[in-house]
């Protein structure tokens, strides 16, 4: 050894082979648990008392069951069969590569981005009389749900008019739709009417899509109708309308 040398640049060897092999087996064991020790944790994965957590994305390659509840905070990837019997939270993405078929029901229209609430209404009247100046003959109104501002509307109108006078005549009608803030009406078909108890039937009818509404504002449907040349009236003269409303958020 020279000067420049010292002890540690050498280290005793152990000399006896039972002692060595069994140093080995000892480092080997505690590089393994160092290794795998609070693996699960690193991954993301905990277990408590309570059950097991997992924080991170989770990827099923296989099937996957669950009896219980399930909370899932982040992304969960399934590419094989998802069987949840009890409730399922996911506060994270989900993503879905396959069909997915749901029993008729389960979900709540509220729960959709833009739900879709139908509504209707009708009337009828009968025994009136028309002039030669366009009036309201029938009408039905509906409200804007909370919540929504366009609607779908569809206004069919019926009107039977009967000409006891002894002179020909001609009956006009049209559906109006209409709200306190627009109007909007169909075209207006005509039909001659007879002398002597002469008749007429006419079907007018519109849609129209209405924007810009306020929940509880009135949306009101209509049959407006006139005569060509005179006053007319008959007890057996009928009108209805039949609206219906397609509301949208």
């Amino acid at each position: 050894m020279s000067e420049w040398q010292s002890p540690q640049d050498y280290p005793r060897r152990e000399t006896d082979g039972i002692k060595r092999l069994v140093d080995a087996v000892a480092s080997t064991s505690r590089q393994v648990r160092e290794s795998t020790s609070n693996l699960l944790r690193t991954a993301g994965i905990y277990v408590t008392e309570a059950g097991m957590r997992v924080a991170r994305s989770l990827l099923v390659e296989g099937d996957f069951a669950s009896t219980g509840s399930a909370d899932i905070d982040g992304a969960l990837n399934v590419d094989a069969e998802m069987t949840v019997g009890g409730n399922a939270t996911f506060s994270g993405a989900m993503r879905i590569e396959g069909t997915l078929s749901l029993p008729a029901g389960i979900i709540d229209n509220d729960a959709l981005a833009n739900p879709v609430v139908p509504v209707g209404t009708s009337n009828t009247v009968s025994g009136f009389g028309l002039t030669t100046t366009e009036t309201v003959v029938v009408s039905a109104t509906v409200s804007v749900p909370a919540g929504f501002t366009r609607c779908m509307a569809t206004g069919l109108g019926s009107i039977f008019f009967l000409n006891p006078t002894a002179s020909v005549d001609y009956l006009y009608a049209r559906v109006y739709i209409e709200t306190p803030s627009q109007s909007w009406w169909g075209i207006r078909p005509l039909s001659m009417v007879g002398p002597g108890n002469g008749s007429a039937a006419l079907a007018p009818n519109w849609m129209v899509m209405l924007t810009g509404l306020t929940p509880g504002e009135p949306i009101t449907f209509s049959v407006r109708a006139r005569t060509g040349f005179a006053p007319i009236s008959d007890s057996a003269n009928l009108a209805g309308i039949a609206g219906q409303a397609l509301f949208f958020r």
